[in-house]
């Protein structure tokens, strides 16, 4: 079984977004896989190296 295509696709909300992976084979067997994280505005200090 080989890969063909991979499509992503991102979805987002106003709390969450969504990354759904859709895998394709040359025996067309469709596999979908997501993934999900929360939207954080963080901020991080800056130092010198």
């Amino acid at each position: 079984m080989k890969i063909t295509d991979v499509t992503t696709y991102l979805v987002g909300n106003p709390w969450k977004n969504w990354l759904f992976v859709c895998v394709d084979t040359d025996e067309h067997v469709l596999h979908l896989f997501s993934a999900g994280w929360e939207r954080r505005h963080e901020t991080l200090p800056l130092t010198d190296g």
